[in-house]
């Protein structure tokens, strides 16, 4: 099983803006995507069309929701997806949708994308803004399960330990075989200590695009795993990408803001997983 996480700023769809442009940018999303052969994509930062939106509460007509609607037909018939509700328990201004892709003839959904902030004794975890959420997926062709859940941290300012450890405190964390993405927004390493043992690390990325590249960027979006045995894994920075194929370093503010234009200003992260 393939999967990708990805943040990508600022998703939506809006009709009254350059309609081209716009699908130009999910051209480019979609592209990357089919180029590692992903069965299962989890996108982080879907817009609704609201400041403030209601935790749990589905935003199936927002312009985040016509987005995925859109690069599900650019990826083509077979992708499916699933939105999760706003996400933001506490500070709903913070608030953004996660989205679930997967190709219908590789995964096989078991649940919808369900919100997670409670442990096992159904206590509230006192995340800051936004909570997890998790969704289950078969494995066509086997009895195979795999739990997928995507987590979109405070900002670097807000982080803090604490909100890495309420994950494995989380109820069903450890009921079945399980994929963690997200951005969360502190050092990766750092995340992993704490939620070792529970969780290995499968991939980070070295850098983004969130501030101007100069190597010491942080790497936030990581995938973790427990239960799975890890094939490969690797990110896709389309910085380095156009930088190797033109031969050249790109460092103007223009350039860079170009390249995070049509993609995002987070790069990518997948790894492949047997379930067996």
């Amino acid at each position: 099983m393939n999967i990708m996480s990805w943040n990508i700023k600022q998703f939506n769809y809006n009709p009254q803006k350059d309609k081209s442009e716009q699908l130009a940018r999910m051209v480019q999303i979609a592209e990357i995507v089919s180029s590692r052969n992903i069965d299962i994509l989890t996108v982080l930062e879907v817009r609704p069309s609201v400041k403030s939106p209601i935790f749990g509460e589905s935003y199936d007509d927002s312009q985040g929701a016509l987005a995925i609607a859109q690069l599900k037909e650019i990826l083509g018939e077979q992708w499916q997806y699933s939105l999760s509700g706003g996400n933001a328990y506490k500070e709903s201004n913070k608030g953004e949708l996660y989205a679930f892709l997967w190709r219908s003839d590789r995964a096989v959904p078991l649940s919808e994308p369900s919100l997670t902030n409670t442990n096992a004794q159904q206590k509230i975890l006192p995340f800051k803004n936004r909570v997890p959420a998790m969704m289950l997926f078969g494995e066509n062709g086997t009895e195979n399960i795999v739990a997928v859940m995507v987590y979109h941290a405070p900002n670097p300012s807000e982080m803090s330990d604490k909100e890495i450890g309420y994950i494995k405190q989380l109820a069903h964390v450890q009921e079945f075989p399980t994929v963690l993405c997200g951005d969360f927004n502190m050092n990766t390493h750092d995340v992993f200590t704490i939620l070792q043992p529970e969780f290995n690390l499968a991939v980070t990325n070295e850098t983004s695009l969130r501030v101007k590249p100069t190597g010491t960027d942080n790497p936030y979006d990581a995938i973790f795993y427990h239960g799975l045995t890890l094939q490969s894994a690797g990110g896709d920075n389309l910085l380095t990408t156009v930088q190797n194929a033109l031969d050249m370093t790109i460092s103007t503010t223009q350039e860079i803001k170009s390249i995070k234009h049509y993609t995002s200003d987070h790069a990518p992260v997948w790894a492949q997983f047997s379930l067996t």
